[in-house]
């Protein structure tokens, strides 16, 4: 169970990096897209950004190549004093042993966060079952079951409730449209059709199951405060598409009322300034989202067809696929750091080499040599998944690279680690692991050990 949580740990550590480019990519040419398209694909391309944040497409490469199973099975070499990262490592691990700790905290701040969100949002689904009452007027009335006559969705309630400063949809599978009480008798026919065109909206398009869905991705990323803006901002979004949707045949007397309704909403959340719990609530009271709303209803916008959408779709694939190549070449580094199967070596003290082992060569009669200096001849077993501690004769033996990159998809060989350490007394250790090793970027897994060689006199 540690090791899986390990790994996920450092999984979502891989996608915060691959979230990181592509919503610094989105958010950098925000505004140029919502040009090309409409708030509705700003949704849906919000939507995507996020879930790059959780969904590892690196992670087939990584199955593919090897490299996880790798990471699994064996331990990461930090070679300390080949290079600066390894150093830090090296020192970050001695300095603070509790590092190993952190993917456990992360754990148990997932388990709080989910906690957390299931609570408040079964108390906002009771709380409103309970204070909640049927709003009697025969306008109100009237008026939903017009607007609902628009739309196919099914089992939406209207309520009223006086615990509430402005109107919100909830729930799932049974919705519930939920209109504050001091509103209900404060606003006129046609203010109460912007108010029921605007939450239907949002019932037929179930944006609470989107919002639900993100808060519980959030709990993976809840130390991330860019998963907590871009999840912010994918709220701010719905409201302008549904502002978008509501508006869209309007005049500008109606887009002024609209606008000026808004405003109204203000006021009387200022009249009634009463908080609440309702964890998926899509009106809030962030005067900054209150405004952008405003300045894109009364915008003049013009429709754009299905070009934009095509550049903006292509742009979110080549976003993911250059996050996710990023995040691919980051796993060595992150993992020396945060896996928990890690071996940290002392590259002053410690003579290492690798000796390739093709699986083909040891089908056949092969010569080593023991430690006494005799030759003996070693017969092949290919019927046992094992590497043997057999220094090879005309083997090519490869040293390991001072200075590694990990850049591409790992290409990994099994191999033989020895690793030779003198002693003060003249005498001399050598201890043979099985391993792998990327051929392309150097980076080294130390398995189990095979053999332990020790010569009272050293003769390297």
């Amino acid at each position: 169970m540690e090791l899986i949580v390990n790994r996920i740990f450092v999984c979502v550590l891989l996608l915060s990096i691959s979230g990181f480019i592509s919503s610094s990519i989105y958010l950098i040419l925000e505004k140029n897209l919502y040009k090309l398209t409409s708030a509705k694909f700003m949704v849906f391309t919000n939507t995507v950004v996020l879930f790059s944040f959780v969904i590892p497409f690196y992670y087939l490469f990584s199955i593919m190549d090897g490299s996880e199973g790798s990471f699994i099975d064996y331990d990461l070499i930090v070679f300390e004093g080949q290079n600066e990262y390894n150093n830090v490592v090296a020192s970050a691990r001695d300095i603070f042993p509790y590092i190993d700790y952190i993917d456990n905290i992360w754990f148990i701040g997932v388990l709080v966060f989910i906690a957390m969100k299931i609570l408040m949002y079964l108390y906002t689904v009771i709380r409103i079952k309970r204070t909640s009452f049927v709003i009697q007027s025969d306008v109100w009335a009237s008026a939903f079951e017009k607007i609902m006559g628009k739309y196919t969705t099914q089992n939406v309630l209207l309520m009223g409730n006086s615990e509430t400063t402005s109107p919100f949809t909830v729930g799932i599978l049974h919705k519930y449209i939920v209109i504050p009480a001091i509103m209900i008798n404060a606003l006129d026919e046609e203010e109460i059709e912007f108010v029921l065109s605007h939450e239907c909206y949002h019932a037929s398009q179930n944006d609470v199951g989107r919002k639900v869905l993100m808060i519980v991705l959030n709990c993976l990323n809840w130390f991330n405060p860019l998963f907590y803006f871009l999840k912010d901002n994918l709220s701010a979004w719905m409201e302008i598409a549904c502002d978008e949707a509501v508006t869209e045949r309007f005049d500008g007397r109606q887009k002024r009322k609209y606008a000026a309704l808004i405003i109204k909403s203000l006021e009387l959340e200022n009249i009634r300034n009463k908080s609440h719990l309702y964890c998926v609530c899509y009106s809030g009271n962030n005067v900054k989202h209150y405004k952008r709303r405003i300045v894109e209803i009364m915008g003049e916008k013009k429709r754009n067809g299905l070009h934009g959408k095509v550049f903006v779709s292509a742009l979110a694939v080549f976003s993911l696929t250059c996050s996710n190549v990023v995040a691919k070449a980051a796993d060595i580094p992150i993992n020396q750091m945060f896996s928990e199967n890690v071996a940290v070596l002392d590259a002053d003290k410690t003579e290492v080499e690798i000796v390739p082992v093709d699986v083909q060569d040891i089908l056949g009669d092969f010569q080593f040599k023991t430690p006494d200096g005799k030759f003996e001849v070693f017969m092949g077993d290919s019927s046992k998944d094992i590497t043997h501690e057999i220094i090879y004769i005309n083997s090519e033996i490869k040293y390991i690279d001072a200075e590694v990159e990990p850049k591409h998809i790992h290409t990994i060989k099994d191999a033989v680690i020895k690793v030779h350490e003198k002693h003060r007394d003249g005498s001399c250790t050598t201890t043979y692991y099985e391993g792998r090793q990327c051929t392309g970027c150097g980076a080294t897994w130390k398995g189990d050990v095979i053999q332990v060689v020790t010569q009272p006199k050293c003769q390297h």
